[in-house]
């Protein structure tokens, strides 16, 4: 029984996701409000970053997930449609809690109009397999077209 969203991707053939490229996949959401609960969408999904997505190191590794169509994830950035969303490896909240911060410091700003990143902790599956609790979920970049 989990008490936060899971993200479940499989990939075409359940291909690892080994690369920086993107590999066909469908994606669903359960286990969140009824709204935002899809099955079967149509995306892309790919290693993310440089010195994080390359080290031998790493244990769970951040993704980018690129739907087909805008899609909104869980009301996040006030229920706005995205193509591109961030699954961010685990760091123990730290984006959370920074992304979260800042939100709150640029809302109260008068004088300039600032962005930050919107995001919430869900648990994500790939071909089947827990890969872990991550951090965030997250839309990073504001898209000037919606």
């Amino acid at each position: 029984a989990y008490d936060l969203p899971i993200i479940y991707v499989t990939t075409k053939d359940c291909e690892e996701v080994l690369k920086k490229d993107y590999y066909d996949c469908y994606v669903e959401m359960f286990n969140c409000p009824e709204e935002f609960e899809f099955t079967g969408k149509k995306a892309g999904i790919k290693l993310r970053g440089n010195s994080t997505a390359d080290s031998q190191w790493v244990t769970s590794y951040p993704y980018r997930i690129k739907f087909d169509k805008k899609q909104n994830m869980l009301g996040l950035h006030e229920g706005k449609k995205y193509k591109s969303w961030l699954l961010l490896n685990p760091n123990g909240g730290q984006d959370y809690i920074v992304f979260n911060l800042a939100r709150k410091i640029y809302e109260t700003s008068t004088n300039f109009k600032y962005y930050a990143s919107d995001c919430t902790f869900v648990h994500i599956y790939l071909n089947g397999e827990y890969i872990l609790f991550y951090d965030s979920l997250c839309q990073f970049f504001k898209d000037i077209n919606s």
